[in-house]
């Protein structure tokens, strides 16, 4: 199957505008966690650092066999973002995981109402789902370290076959699964602002000699005021 193309920005703080990104696709081989999560389908998405969101996302619908395939919106699972070192990783569905993902109009297009399901031609293919605007699955917490796994975006798609107009009971589920690796998270490097302490003034003790001389001065002064008192009374 040629290459899926996925809609995805990869959001900082300081970043306010959607990138397109073309997911490569890659040998399911290659990584264990394919297999784990029984992948069909395999792409690489690339590094993510801490605090990247990635949104817009859209999911295609490919049949590339010779007969029709037939779609049941009540079998559908939504795709999932799969942690995968969920001791030092955390992602999160922003705003919120209610209508995050929704189908499209294509996809309504395809509506049979006889078989009261969507019908894809042989060798057609749709943009069956997407990402609601405004929502993101976003990575709030990353402590692996460069090139370990941290998520596994996981597409699954289940379908019936047509043969000579008759739909088969069997169903085939295919699940299309996007790598995601830790970049390189950059290092505070501001300098940590350390409390100041508030200062005390400084107050110099007293000390005994300081005592016994403001005894004597205040004696002193006394003495000198009943002379003086004394005098005037014998003048």
């Amino acid at each position: 199957m040629k290459n899926k193309i996925l809609l995805s920005c990869l959001v900082t703080s300081l970043c306010i505008t959607p990138a397109l990104a073309w997911y490569e696709e890659i040998d399911c081989t290659t990584d264990n966690a394919f297999a784990a999560n029984n992948c069909n389908q395999c792409f690489n998405g690339g590094t993510k650092v801490e605090w990247d969101n990635i949104w817009m996302m859209t999911d295609l619908w490919e049949n590339n066999t010779s007969t029709s395939r037939l779609l049941y919106k009540e079998e559908q699972e939504m795709p999932q973002m799969i942690n995968l070192n969920s001791d030092k990783v955390a992602w999160k569905e922003r705003p919120s995981s209610d209508g995050f993902w929704k189908y499209t109009s294509e996809l309504d297009s395809r509506y049979n109402e006889s078989e009261d399901a969507y019908i894809l031609w042989a060798n057609d293919e749709v943009v069956w789902l997407q990402s609601s605007v405004g929502y993101a699955y976003g990575l709030t917490q990353n402590d692996v370290e460069k090139d370990g796994n941290i998520g596994l975006l996981v597409y699954t798609i289940i379908t019936h076959d047509i043969n000579d107009g008759v739909v088969s009971d069997d169903s085939e589920t295919h699940k299309e699964c996007v790598l995601f690796k830790s970049g390189e998270n950059e290092a505070n490097t501001s300098a940590p602002v350390e409390p100041v302490e508030p200062v005390t003034p400084t107050v110099v003790p007293e000390t005994w000699p300081e005592h016994i001389l403001l005894v004597a001065l205040a004696l002193i002064l006394g003495f000198g005021v009943l002379r003086l008192r004394r005098k005037s009374f014998e003048q």
